[in-house]
């Protein structure tokens, strides 16, 4: 397995919950935690990301009222259909063979504005696979924000912010997210998975 793509992931009644989850961080700067590493550093970033699963002590206390808001329960349907995709693909994901358990090690909700980005990196050998999923309706095509896979040969493969899709892949893999230009907040929800020994 390269790259698994998953065209209506959640569906539209789904997709529509997550939305309006994004949609409630939206409106209130405060709880999305801005990541930037410096581009002069070999791998650099700039966006806001929220913490969904797992989440240690000091995040639950910080945003406990907000993730027990009825407009946050997208993101919570989103775990669950993660993990029944992982569960149901796994002997296609798993990069051994014989190996049923894993953990969702990391699940974030990513909010790119214009000018944000992250340079080409490969997600280091800790898990094993990674995954985006992209809830937005509507994208313009120039306004950056491509998921960008590098090491697939010449021609690079690129996957637009939109659709209701998820993309799963193993790690590690060179890939990098284009710069952010315009208007747009490119919307996602990342994280790792770790099959068990």
């Amino acid at each position: 397995m390269d790259i698994l793509e998953i065209k209506n992931f959640l569906g539209a009644k789904n997709q529509k919950t997550v939305l309006r989850a994004f949609q409630r961080l939206d409106r209130d700067d405060l709880y999305w935690l801005h990541k930037k590493r410096d581009i002069k550093l070999k791998f650099s970033y700039r966006y806001k990301g929220f913490p969904i699963h797992p989440l240690d002590k000091i995040e639950q206390r910080a945003c406990f009222e907000l993730l027990a808001s009825k407009p946050m329960r997208g993101f919570n349907l989103f775990v669950k259909a993660l993990t029944n995709t992982v569960r149901q693909n796994r002997s296609l994901l798993s990069p051994r063979t014989g190996q049923r358990r894993f953990d969702i090690v990391a699940v974030s909700a990513t909010q790119f504005e214009s000018g944000h980005f992250l340079s080409p990196h490969t997600d280091g050998v800790e898990n094993d696979l990674a995954f985006c999923y992209y809830p937005a309706t509507q994208w313009k095509p120039n306004s950056g924000g491509d998921l960008v896979f590098s090491d697939l040969g010449q021609d690079e493969f690129r996957c637009s912010p939109v659709g209701d899709r998820l993309f799963l892949f193993r790690v590690p893999r060179l890939h990098r997210v284009e710069k952010v230009i315009g208007t747009e907040k490119r919307w996602a929800i990342t994280g790792w998975v770790r099959f068990k020994k």
